[in-house]
């Protein structure tokens, strides 16, 4: 199949073609597809919801009933024709409108006949294996990313290998690494909320000890953006002077400057000029980045006229 091979779905009677090469996280047998407005179009073979078989499907609109029609691992052929004005009456097929002129009719024998102009394969064995990878609303309908033949198996394979990497890391077995990970989040949760607990304590015991009236320029490694905020705030709430929260980053400096009843942001553009920074915010607060390491940050600070 080349790489613009095609194969249609239908959702709330409007045909869609979905083009193949994208990716998924269920793998299925030979099988048509179609997505059908209510459980009784789906004719005779047997139909399983979607919404119960993989997660990528519960999220689609309610409107949309979805069904897998499975022909029992059978390759079934991919009838087209062009039946006369005649023939085409006596005809029950799905339409998204009326057709003026020729209609093309395509049937998969037990499973559907419609109107369609897409490109089909001659059999639904060729279609092979199928990985529907992502939905997505799109101008009032649904779009799914879809790979199938080789490339669903090499997808399949892939997620494999991220899956075994991923149980490597967190010493899981492939069956547990869900848990596994559920379990590395909830520990971090906790850690993130110790040293939330931690650093409040120390911002207190800093701001407990700035002088009054005076300027309070402090280094503290490793602090996050919202950690630089909340030292700014709390050494501001200990003087009327220039507070600055620096800390050091990969690319120079992450800084805070904040002054009760004042107005830092003009210093924050004197800053960002000097330094190779870019930051802004609100009269007595800002907050940004230079090139600058900290203690350059807060010797320029120190210096400011």
């Amino acid at each position: 199949m080349g790489k613009r091979t095609s194969f249609c779905l239908w959702a709330c009677e409007l045909a869609e073609t979905i083009t193949v090469g994208s990716y998924f996280e269920f793998l299925m047998r030979r099988v048509a597809v179609a997505v059908i407005p209510r459980p009784a179009v789906a004719t005779a073979a047997s139909a399983i919801a979607l919404g119960a078989v993989s997660p990528v499907f519960a999220s689609l609109p309610a409107v949309v009933f979805a069904c897998l029609v499975e022909l029992d691992g059978a390759s079934l052929p991919v009838l087209i024709t062009y039946p006369t004005p005649e023939e085409l009456a006596a005809l029950t097929y799905r339409s998204k409108k009326e057709i003026a002129g020729q209609v093309r009719i395509v049937t998969i024998p037990g499973a559907d006949v419609c109107a369609c102009c897409g490109t089909h394969t001659a059999t639904t064995g060729q279609v092979g294996q199928i990985k529907i990878l992502a939905s997505e609303n799109y101008k009032g309908g649904v779009r799914l990313s879809v790979v199938c033949g080789q490339r669903a198996l090499a997808e399949a394979q892939a997620m494999r290998a991220r899956q075994a990497d991923i149980g490597a890391l967190l010493s899981a077995k492939s069956t547990e690494t869900a848990n596994a990970v559920h379990r590395v989040y909830e520990e971090y949760t906790a850690l993130k909320f110790a040293h939330f607990g931690l650093c409040s304590q120390l911002f207190d015991t800093m701001a407990q000890l700035v002088t009054p009236g005076e300027d309070a320029i402090r280094i503290v490694n490793g602090l996050d953006p919202d950690g630089l905020h909340r030292l700014a705030v709390r050494l501001s709430e200990a003087t009327s002077g220039l507070c600055a929260a620096l800390t050091p980053t990969d690319k120079g400096t992450g800084y805070c400057l904040a002054q009760a009843d004042g107005d830092v942001r003009a210093l924050t553009k004197a800053l960002n000029t000097a330094l190779n920074g870019r930051g802004g915010g609100k009269p007595g607060i800002c907050q940004g980045s230079c090139a600058a390491t900290p203690e350059e940050a807060a010797e320029f600070l120190k210096n400011r006229e």
